[in-house]
């Protein structure tokens, strides 16, 4: 009895938070990415070429190409399978990452701004462009962690998930599965450790608006934004990242589709943007 009064309300819950949200669209999306680029390496470094508009030097476009970078990109989905069976999930972009490392590979010495780690599947990539071109990196997090809990709750969650009832990442009042850390790892455990040593960087955890607060205005060169998924505090979090952005920035942001706060940022600011697959481009003027 107690189980159906729970999968009541968690269903209710469910459907809050999904609510106006098309839970198809993300595999519409990389369904349309994979029949517009494939693995057409030469395609993503035309596009991420026009968005940059700076003199490139082409062996650096091209590096998405090489079996350098896709031997470093299997070892990274290799570290991953760890998520596989798991009551959690990696969150990662793993077909639009190439977009993200062209675009970056195309930089010279940038200063990189990224809200959201959790794994770090994307910050390996960033690291590892950021040894070709002798650029920095600043992430912000709040991390979320998989821990076990005897808390009864949470024991309902898990017979739930079991019995195939919910899906959930298996923290705490938790049934948004994605960016959840094993809890015998940490934040940003799949960049690889030697390019934490060789790249300039800073890992600050805490509230993003806050640490936001005390970095430089018009500072960084390329933000990647992968938090706040409601309206209000996407907008607040895009206009917060635009003033830290220097003339000629790029901006990405992961999950643009949830709802209409990244057209709406663009518009109201008279940003140039792009769509591809799951993630939003802007660039500053």
């Amino acid at each position: 009895m107690l189980d159906e009064i729970l999968l009541k309300y968690l269903n209710y819950r469910v459907k809050r938070s999904l609510k106006n949200i098309d839970i198809d669209r993300p595999i519409q999306l990389i369904n349309k990415y994979r029949r517009d680029f494939g693995s057409d390496a030469q395609k993503i470094y035309q596009l991420t070429s026009e968005i940059v508009g700076l003199h490139v030097e082409s062996e650096k476009g091209n590096y998405i190409s090489t079996a350098e970078y896709t031997n470093f990109k299997k070892s990274i989905e290799k570290k991953s399978n760890v998520f596989d069976n798991k009551p959690y999930q990696l969150g990662a972009l793993d077909l639009e990452i190439d977009v993200i490392a062209s675009l970056l590979l195309q930089l010279r010495s940038p200063k990189v701004l990224e809200v959201g780690v959790a794994n770090g599947y994307s910050s390996a990539f960033i690291y590892h462009a950021l040894t070709k071109n002798n650029g920095s990196l600043t992430s912000i997090d709040l991390p979320r962690f998989h821990r076990h809990s005897n808390h009864p709750y949470q024991m309902m969650l898990a017979r739930l998930a079991k019995r195939g009832k919910i899906k959930t990442t298996g923290t705490l009042v938790d049934l948004a599965p994605g960016g959840v850390i094993p809890e015998d790892r940490y934040a940003g455990w799949l960049v690889p450790m030697e390019y934490r040593l060789s790249v300039p960087n800073i890992t600050i955890i805490g509230n993003a608006f806050a640490v936001l607060d005390e970095l430089d205005d018009a500072d960084y060169d390329f933000v990647l934004i992968d938090a706040m998924k409601d309206y209000s505090g996407r907008i607040k979090i895009m206009n917060t990242m635009l003033n830290k952005m220097s003339s000629g920035a790029i901006g990405v942001m992961d999950g643009y589709w949830v709802n209409s706060a990244f057209d709406h940022f663009c518009s109201t600011n008279n940003l140039s943007s792009w769509k591809l697959g799951r993630i939003g481009i802007f660039k500053c003027n």
